[in-house]
């Protein structure tokens, strides 16, 4: 593991002994980065927090590849109550981390106001914070297609204020992905549900507006391994086209 030096962009890990943590794993997309983390033999340490735990291994699940090692993850039932900036509980927990992965999200149609900006930016900048104070050095948040600071739509500016806010946190290297609607068979089809998931496969076939769940989870982990967007930006940003293009390289 490794401590964080100088906040310059950084590069691609070439460790074959990473950690990782991850919050928002038991969503749809969160259980598709663990099960992109299961395969990936350079990730030795991965700790999963979150309220609760899961069956992570899912055999039934067409997803779950055979040969996924799920013996490296920690699953640790934390007190969100306690996740403040400040917070001694969550900065020791958060110590020691390479990379740091943001999945946990909340649909804000089905949830209050103040739920929504609590999940989404208030423990995400502190997460972020926390970890880069304990050595984190590339920090993944899980944004969306809709996010941006001029939308029309006060979930979508509100995230793409976030995700700014977040940019300005110094860490070595930071990746904000924004997928448009995540396909995935877990957590009963996460968003949209499975209804919803059958129907978009049908009508998006080119994925214009939709992305694999399980591409989705492969690309972030994967780009633990690539070098950054721009060498001398410490923040970059994937679209869900850029998404879907690399999903379609690895099918050649």
């Amino acid at each position: 593991m490794h401590c964080s030096g100088n906040p310059t962009v950084m590069d691609a890990n070439s460790d074959n002994n990473l950690s990782a943590f991850v919050f928002g794993y038991t969503g749809g997309v969160g259980r598709c980065i663990v099960n992109a983390l299961a395969v990936e033999p350079r990730f030795k340490k991965v700790t999963l927090f979150g309220r609760r735990t899961v069956d992570l291994e899912e055999k039934d699940k067409k997803s779950t590849a055979a040969s996924a090692d799920f013996t490296k993850f920690t699953q640790d039932v934390v007190d969100f109550d306690k996740l403040t900036e400040d917070s001694e509980y969550f900065a020791e927990k958060l110590k020691g981390f390479d990379v740091g992965i943001y999945a946990l999200g909340v649909n804000p149609l089905k949830t209050d106001e103040e739920t929504f900006q609590r999940t989404t930016r208030g423990w995400l900048l502190a997460i972020a914070k926390l970890a880069r104070d304990g050595g984190c050095r590339h920090f993944h948040r899980m944004s969306g297609a809709l996010v941006n600071e001029n939308s029309w739509w006060k979930f979508g500016r509100f995230g793409g204020e976030t995700d700014a806010l977040l940019g300005k946190i110094s860490y070595p290297r930071i990746s904000i992905y924004k997928p448009a609607t995540i396909l995935t068979e877990f957590n009963s089809g996460g968003m949209v549900g499975p209804r919803g998931v059958s129907v978009m496969r049908l009508l998006d076939r080119f994925r214009w507006w939709s992305v694999e769940g399980e591409t989705v989870g492969q690309f972030l982990v994967q780009n633990c391994f690539t070098k950054p967007k721009d060498a001398n930006n410490s923040v970059e940003v994937f679209t869900n086209a850029e998404i879907n293009r690399w999903g379609k390289l690895q099918k050649k």
